[in-house]
């Protein structure tokens, strides 16, 4: 009987201790892009992934508080070993005033990559040795309706001679709920002018499907240099799309030169215009000329006026 007094002592004083270093601060209001969270409600908010969501905390302090830190995190997610896609984020440390309400924001990104299902948005706020102050919320993590993503692009090869062919083969990835049927993927150069088209019957949701090879044919002496390789999906009954982009290198081809060199090399006939000969001048007639041929034209008239009297 003296031991369980002993222990309830013990007890009670681990509470008191507790209760001393508890932190003097409520948290009054959070809100999650202007909806209001409840702690402990049987509802949870539906949310969709592959989105920015702003988290806004008021809390007040029944005392003054040095180095208060808010975090807010949701836990389960896969990658979430990973810092830089960690699903949390926290404030700056501040001080805080007894009896003054304080309002922080923060923002949470939720990556495409997070499964669909329930989730808890953990609160908590510190100092640097007061106990805690921790708050859960519950969330759903859903997707969008009609959602598929261009994961992967294959080009083969990378680095292409001009004049020369290129395969190209592309995953698609449906994060949405609704299969996809008669997906239709585009691959483009458009510096080039050149395209070609797949298409992958069907793609069930949190599935992937690739294309068969897409041929492209690059023109001939096409300028060398890094090219732009533009890829699109079209789904949905074609309303929707989503696209990617990624480099090809194409190098010069050394018969293009050649004929370069040729077309250079060959002699140019120039032709030098030929100033306009002078026209020779009809000689003019002379004063006798003119006589001789005045008698002889007298002649022929009396000679046929003769003709005619001996009629």
């Amino acid at each position: 009987m003296r031991s369980v007094r002993t222990l309830g002592v013990v007890f009670a004083l681990l509470l008191c201790a507790t209760a001393a270093l508890a932190l003097p601060l409520t948290i009054d209001s959070v809100e999650l892009d202007e909806v209001r969270l409840v702690s402990g409600s049987v509802n949870r908010l539906d949310v969709e992934r592959d989105d920015e969501f702003t988290l806004r905390i008021k809390v007040t302090p029944t005392a003054q508080l040095d180095n208060v830190e808010i975090l807010a995190f949701i836990s389960g997610y896969e990658h979430n070993d990973r810092l830089e896609e960690r699903i949390s984020d926290v404030v700056e440390l501040f001080q805080a005033d007894a009896n003054v309400s304080y309002v922080r924001k923060l923002k949470l990104s939720l990556p495409n990559e997070v499964d669909r299902d329930d989730y808890k948005l953990r609160l908590i706020v510190s100092d640097r040795f007061g106990a805690a102050t921790v708050t859960d919320f519950d969330l759903h993590i859903n997707s969008q309706r009609h959602d598929v993503l261009i994961k992967d692009i294959t080009l083969i090869p990378n680095v292409v001679r001009a004049g020369g062919a290129v395969l190209a083969k592309v995953r698609v990835d449906n994060k949405g709920q609704k299969t996809e049927n008669d997906v239709r993927v585009s691959v483009a150069i458009p510096a080039l002018g050149v395209h070609g088209v797949d298409y992958i019957d069907r793609v069930k949701s949190e599935d992937e499907e690739e294309t068969e090879e897409i041929f492209l044919r690059l023109p001939r002496c096409s300028k060398p240099g890094l090219y732009e390789v533009v890829v699109s999906a079209h789904y949905s009954d074609n309303r929707r799309s989503s696209e990617a982009r990624t480099p090809v290198n194409i190098i010069e081809d050394a018969n293009c030169n050649q004929v370069k060199e040729q077309k250079e090399d060959k002699p140019v006939l120039q032709i030098q215009p030929q100033p306009p000969q002078p026209q020779p001048e009809k000689p003019k007639r002379g004063v006798l000329e003119i006589i001789l041929l005045t008698l002889v034209g007298l002649l022929a008239l009396l000679g046929l006026a003769i003709a005619i009297s001996k009629l």
